[in-house]
């Protein structure tokens, strides 16, 4: 729903806009519950309004920008390259004790 004001001109967008738990976790590509677990803990900053919690977009890269990963390492500990995002990983499927 958009407000408008008594001349009847729509207000300019929040140039700061509050999310949602579900829409951080679009934006951070993690589970709404890691969201909720992250602002339990105090790690993102929120604001509980009754049962919902509402993040604010500058909040979200505070946050990353505190957490932020300086340096991933090009392959994996055990030296095997990683899937695609998305794709299930067969590698372990029929290997092991009894299944060769």
């Amino acid at each position: 729903m958009i407000l408008s004001r008594r001349d009847g001109q729509t207000p300019p967008p929040d140039p700061d806009p509050w999310l949602t738990a579900g829409e951080v976790a679009e934006l951070l590509r993690v589970s709404p519950a890691t969201v909720y677990r992250l602002v339990d803990a105090r790690e993102l900053q929120s604001k509980r309004i009754r049962r919902s919690v509402r993040i604010r977009r500058s909040w979200v890269t505070a946050y990353l920008r505190a957490n932020q990963v300086t340096e991933l390492p090009v392959t994996p500990p055990d030296g095997q390259p990683r899937p695609p995002p998305g794709a299930r990983d067969h590698r372990h499927v029929g290997q092991g004790p009894g299944l060769a």
